[in-house]
């Protein structure tokens, strides 16, 4: 039941934290939302197929500065932390079954990269390009803010570099349905890794 319980409140957090602001602040202060957020229109094929490239391309350099991030000098509390959290995700993530799989890539992958896409690529980073007048530079600041709003001191630079990675892409498309897809790619091929072994 407790297992239950907490997957109800990551899908609770990923929607009133990220996804229902994102919408309100498109739906309220813009004419035309769904063209501000790069929603509209559809990626053609091509475009999917270089964003879920690119992001796959640069899971080594993730997993590089992850390597190096764990040899970090940080407080035992952070340690415990992290430890504690990996420990929640495990349970979290314990797959007996295909139908816990289906449910797990919906609440791990699916909502929250659309939550978070909405949130720090469609909106944030969109804003911060606006204040600084500075593309990269911004891509930069949002992928730290990205990377920093998990709550993972040990993972942080690997998110980092996915945040760059998922920033860059909306930049140079537009589209953020390219970005959830990456999204979608980095996080539901964790989910599988874990149900498969």
């Amino acid at each position: 039941n407790l297992i239950g319980y907490l997957k109800i409140t990551q899908f609770l957090y990923s929607v009133i934290v990220y996804f229902v602001p994102a919408a309100i602040f498109a739906y309220l202060w813009q004419p035309y939302p769904m063209s501000y957020l790069g929603l509209s229109p559809a990626p053609k094929g091509l475009q999917v197929l270089l964003a879920l490239m690119a992001m796959y391309s640069v899971l080594w350099a993730a997993g590089f500065v992850s390597d190096w991030n764990q040899t970090w000098n940080v407080p035992e509390t952070a340690r415990n932390m992290q430890a504690q959290t990996e420990k929640l995700i495990r349970v979290m993530l314990r797959m007996p079954t295909v139908k816990d799989l289906l449910i797990n890539l919906l609440l791990v992958a699916i909502v929250p990269s659309i939550a978070e896409e909405l949130f720090f690529r469609g909106v944030f980073q969109r804003l911060m390009i606006k204040r600084t007048g500075k593309v990269w530079l911004s891509v930069f600041i949002t992928a730290i803010f990205f990377s920093a709003i998990h709550g993972e001191m040990l993972d942080f630079m690997a998110r980092v570099v996915l945040g760059v990675v998922l920033g860059a892409i909306y930049v140079l498309s537009g589209n953020l349905w390219l970005c959830i897809l990456a999204h979608v790619l980095n996080n539901g091929s964790q989910v599988i890794m874990m149900y498969m072994f």
